[in-house]
Protein backbone atom coordinates (compact mmCIF):
# COMPACT_ATOMS: atom_id res chain seq x y z
CA UNK A 1 0.00 0.00 0.00
CA UNK A 2 1.49 3.51 -1.14
CA UNK A 3 2.02 6.01 1.89
CA UNK A 4 0.50 8.35 -1.06
CA UNK A 5 -3.33 6.62 -0.23
CA UNK A 6 -5.35 5.48 2.41
CA UNK A 7 -8.28 2.79 2.01
CA UNK A 8 -11.30 2.82 3.72
CA UNK A 9 -13.68 -0.38 4.33
CA UNK A 10 -17.35 1.25 4.44
CA UNK A 11 -20.56 -0.47 4.01
CA UNK A 12 -18.73 -3.31 1.65
CA UNK A 13 -17.09 -0.79 -0.35
CA UNK A 14 -13.31 -0.10 -0.94
CA UNK A 15 -12.66 3.65 -1.37
CA UNK A 16 -9.48 5.32 -2.36
CA UNK A 17 -8.82 8.58 -0.71
CA UNK A 18 -6.13 11.28 -1.68
CA UNK A 19 -5.13 14.02 0.13
CA UNK A 20 -6.05 16.62 -3.18
CA UNK A 21 -9.78 14.39 -2.86
CA UNK A 22 -9.52 15.13 1.13
CA UNK A 23 -8.68 18.99 0.32
CA UNK A 24 -11.10 19.41 -2.67
CA UNK A 25 -13.78 17.96 -0.78
CA UNK A 26 -13.34 19.08 2.88
CA UNK A 27 -12.53 23.12 2.55
CA UNK A 28 -15.85 23.59 1.21
CA UNK A 29 -17.63 21.06 3.46
CA UNK A 30 -15.78 22.17 6.39
CA UNK A 31 -18.37 24.92 8.00
CA UNK A 32 -21.17 22.46 8.02
CA UNK A 33 -18.94 20.00 9.28
CA UNK A 34 -18.07 22.21 12.08
CA UNK A 35 -21.88 23.18 12.62
CA UNK A 36 -23.40 19.80 12.59
CA UNK A 37 -20.65 18.86 15.69
CA UNK A 38 -21.73 21.89 17.43
CA UNK A 39 -24.83 20.64 17.09
CA UNK A 40 -24.40 17.15 17.59
CA UNK A 41 -22.73 18.07 20.89
CA UNK A 42 -25.66 20.03 22.75
CA UNK A 43 -27.77 18.12 25.28
CA UNK A 44 -31.10 16.55 23.39
CA UNK A 45 -33.44 14.28 24.65
CA UNK A 46 -33.47 10.80 23.99
CA UNK A 47 -36.92 9.27 23.07
CA UNK A 48 -38.08 6.40 22.72
CA UNK A 49 -40.69 4.64 20.12
CA UNK A 50 -43.91 5.90 22.36
CA UNK A 51 -42.11 9.77 22.57
CA UNK A 52 -41.03 9.42 26.14
CA UNK A 53 -37.74 10.42 27.09
CA UNK A 54 -35.55 8.03 28.23
CA UNK A 55 -32.44 9.59 28.82
CA UNK A 56 -30.49 12.90 27.69
CA UNK A 57 -27.23 13.00 25.24
CA UNK A 58 -24.80 15.63 24.75
CA UNK A 59 -21.75 17.37 26.54
CA UNK A 60 -22.79 17.99 30.42
CA UNK A 61 -25.76 16.23 30.30
CA UNK A 62 -24.78 13.64 32.98
CA UNK A 63 -26.39 15.24 35.29
CA UNK A 64 -29.18 17.09 33.39
CA UNK A 65 -33.06 16.44 33.62
CA UNK A 66 -36.15 17.02 31.88
CA UNK A 67 -36.29 20.48 33.79
CA UNK A 68 -32.81 21.60 32.42
CA UNK A 69 -33.64 21.24 28.18
CA UNK A 70 -34.62 24.03 26.60
CA UNK A 71 -38.38 24.17 26.10
CA UNK A 72 -38.53 24.09 22.41
CA UNK A 73 -36.67 20.32 22.58
CA UNK A 74 -38.67 18.82 25.48
CA UNK A 75 -41.17 16.00 24.51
Amino acid sequence: MSSAYAYIQLTGHLFKVTLKGINDWLRPNAENIAKGLIEHRKPRPVVDTDGYVIGIKGDGAARMTIADLPKGIRQ
